[in-house]
């Protein structure tokens, strides 16, 4: 990204998360009076000349000049991490990075896919009933109905002979049954069994 810093103004001392990646600082457009301080090494900006630096070492910037400086970041890898090292730091950040599923994406989830799909944080709990309406009623080559939901999902019905006389655009509801079980009610108020495929 670029960091554009106004005249006369500073980013105070600061931290990064973690030192798996090393940030890199390109000088783009430095007047003069711009510098930067990593732990105690202070230095005043070339063009051209990066900075790479462990950004979990405190740091700073200032532009005492009447000029905005622009400079160029990006994170590289820590040269002195293994391709193990790297792969794990990866996951990790995708974990903390992917929310977990709210109520609405974990319904009608079997149970061993809610939790591959879930984030980190509190797991909370499944809805009971789900309204929505239908994107797309499509026959199957089963003759059986599927069933898309405004939200993405899709449910398949399980069982021939349900005409729920559905059509796009119709406000749905589904709502758990016994032993697992999902029901989808059209707006007809016929019923079929179903269940979801994404």
């Amino acid at each position: 990204f670029f960091s554009i810093l106004d005249a006369h103004t500073r980013i105070p001392p600061h931290t990064g998360v973690t030192n798996t990646r090393l940030t890199v600082h390109l000088p783009l457009i430095v007047p003069a009076g711009c510098g930067f301080r990593v732990g105690g090494e202070t230095r005043e900006w070339q063009v051209g000349t990066a900075w790479v630096f462990d950004d979990s070492i405190e740091h700073e910037a200032w532009n005492d000049s009447d000029v905005p400086r622009a400079i160029l970041i990006f994170a590289i890898w820590n040269p002195a991490l293994t391709p193990l090292d790297r792969e794990s730091a990866r996951l990790a950040a995708l974990a903390e990075a992917t929310p977990p599923l709210t109520p609405e994406d974990r319904f009608g989830l079997p149970r061993a896919v809610a939790p591959a799909k879930e984030g980190t944080g509190p797991r909370l709990q499944e809805a009971t009933v789900l309204r929505a309406r239908l994107r797309l009623v499509a026959s199957r080559s089963d003759g059986l109905l599927a069933f898309t939901l405004d939200n993405g999902q899709v449910w398949r019905q399980l069982e021939p002979g349900s005409d729920l006389l559905a059509r796009p655009g119709d406000a749905v509801q589904l709502s758990k049954g016994a032993l697992g079980t999902y029901w989808l009610r059209g707006a007809s108020g016929r019923t079929c069994r179903v269940v979801r495929d994404r």
